[in-house]
């Protein structure tokens, strides 16, 4: 029993002057304005019928996205289309790539109707799957 109180008295003070120096640390950092850097959070902009939608993110460093909502013209496009959201997001998170979705919210060509002998396959899951 002596062992391991002694254990765990060692483990507690290990714990607790880890706290401390971690509580230390955090309110020297704020004593003198140092804060983290925040990032700009993606947006997902949809019409109100989910058929058109944008993915909005804060830079673009490989070259991904192609739509530049930093253009005047290229924001009116999507405007035009119903996303009216385009105006308040633009300058935080300036580059998109787009989505269509069909009158099933399925992206790709529209379902075609059931034929008879022809079996369909349907694939459950997020948005892996769905990229």
């Amino acid at each position: 029993m002596g062992r391991a109180r002694g254990w765990l008295g060692r483990a507690a003070l290990a714990a607790g002057g880890t706290i401390l120096a971690l509580l230390a640390v955090e309110i020297a950092l704020r004593v003198v304005g140092r804060e983290p850097q925040r990032f700009a959070h993606p947006w997902h902009i949809e019409t109100k019928d989910k058929r058109i939608g944008l993915d909005v993110f804060p830079d673009n460093p490989r070259d991904y996205f192609p739509i530049d909502l930093r253009k005047p013209d290229e924001r009116a496009a999507w405007r035009e289309k119903g996303l009216t959201e385009v105006d308040a997001r633009w300058e935080r998170t300036p580059f998109a790539v787009s989505f269509r979705y069909t009158a099933e919210l399925c992206r790709g060509a529209a379902i075609p109707p059931r034929t008879p002998g022809r079996a369909r396959v349907v694939v459950i899951g997020d948005s892996f799957t769905e990229g």
